[in-house]
Order: C-alpha cells, then sequence, then structure tokens
C-alpha cells in the first residue's frame, strides 16, 4: 500500500472511532453544540471585542483537549466493560476516576473561557 493509502485509513479509522463516540455518547452531543457556540462567541469577539490570534488559540486549545478527554474517557470506559464482564468496584472506581479528570478539565476550560470573553468585554467597554 502507498504512503498516501496507509495515511487516508489512518484518517479513516480515526473518522470511524469520531462516528462512534458521537453516536454512543450522549455528553458528546452537548461538546458539538458548546463548540458552535463557542464558534459564534468567537466570531462575535474578533469582530465586535478585538479578539486577538492568541485569545483565539486559548480557546480552541482548552476546548480541544476537553475534548480529547472525553475520548480518552470513553476509551477507557470501553476498555473496561471488555475486561470486566460482571460488576466490579474496581472497575466502578476507575470509570468514575475517568468521568472525574473529564469533569476537571471542562471546569478548568470552562474558567479559562470565561476570563478570556469577560476580559474582551472589559477591555472594549470598561
Amino acid at each position: 500500500m502507498s504512503f498516501l493509502g496507509k495515511i487516508f485509513r489512518k484518517f479513516a479509522w480515526a473518522l470511524s472511532g469520531f462516528i462512534t463516540v458521537l453516536k454512543e455518547e450522549n455528553s458528546f452531543i452537548f461538546y458539538v453544540i458548546v463548540g458552535v457556540g463557542l464558534l459564534i462567541l468567537s466570531i462575535i469577539g474578533s469582530v465586535f471585542w478585538n479578539m486577538q490570534g492568541y485569545e483565539w488559540a486559548i480557546v480552541w486549545g482548552v476546548y480541544g483537549t476537553v475534548v480529547a478527554f472525553e475520548f480518552i474517557n470513553t476509551l477507557v470506559e470501553n476498555l473496561v466493560d471488555i475486561i470486566s464482564f460482571e460488576y466490579n468496584i474496581s472497575a466502578k472506581k476507575i470509570k468514575d476516576i475517568g468521568a472525574a479528570a473529564t469533569l476537571f478539565n471542562a471546569l478548568v476550560a470552562t474558567t479559562v473561557i470565561l476570563i478570556i470573553f469577560i476580559s474582551l468585554i472589559v477591555r472594549t467597554y470598561g
């Protein structure tokens, strides 16, 4: 198989994983909606509040981290389901810790994004 063919297959597998998460994880739909909202808010920020490139990078960097955490958490949950066929307190702890890491990351990202957008508004109107 050619080099480009191998790369194309890797992208196809990644797209398949993305579609799987989109279908199976209800919370991921929320992240997609948040992403659309962030895009709209970022455009508004650029047009009306003089949002800079580094601010775009920070907003989308922390958003991307949250989405990546959700992918990893989904991977961990599915892996635990494969390994542990019956209820297992250790499996529950693993899943809970993965969910806690995802939640913590989302809270930190929300805080960073709020700081950026609030500072944009204050810088413009304050």
